[in-house]
């Protein structure tokens, strides 16, 4: 019997007088907490799908702040492979620069803005990688809950299954 089926015949009992005000409130109560037959199994699987459906929003939010800014205001998560490979030729440039500017003699500047190109290389090199490697255990940590939920599931199922 259905969850309508129950509460039509609660109402049809209060209004035969069988039941009072307080004894319909009560038993209403009671059957919304405990549904009966195949709605509290459905209860049950809509309650544990939006808790996946939670944690995968939650993790959509989080992961928007690991991201960077590309070029043009595109956003991308970084990667540590790149980030190594980026900084590389970035210092790898601005040490040429640096030893090109001073062997012609250029004025003091030109060496230096090679040593500043270095620096700026490096710092945003060190920055993506930690990025990524923050995303790499966040993401971690989110497949984690996650398998944890499904295997909840999985179990749930074969639990149910053998009954």
């Amino acid at each position: 019997m259905s969850i309508a089926d129950e509460l039509l015949k609660l109402h049809t009992l209060h209004k035969e007088g069988m039941l009072t005000d307080a004894e319909l409130e009560q038993a209403k109560a009671s059957l919304l907490a405990n549904p009966p037959g195949p709605a509290a199994g459905q209860l049950d699987e809509l309650r544990h799908q939006n808790e996946i459906a939670q944690l995968d929003r939650e993790w959509q939010i989080e992961r928007e702040q690991y991201m960077v800014a590309g070029r043009y205001g595109s956003r991308y998560i970084p990667n540590k492979a790149m980030s190594v490979i980026g900084g590389v030729l970035i210092a790898g440039f601005g040490t040429f620069w640096t030893i090109m500017a001073a062997g012609m003699g250029a004025p003091f500047f030109f060496p230096l803005f090679g040593v500043v190109f270095v620096l700026a290389g490096i710092g945003m090199s060190v920055f993506s990688f930690v990025r990524a490697s923050q995303y790499a255990d966040a993401y971690r940590r989110y497949q984690h809950r996650r398998a944890a939920l499904m295997n909840r599931d999985d179990t749930a199922d074969r639990r149910g299954g053998s009954e």
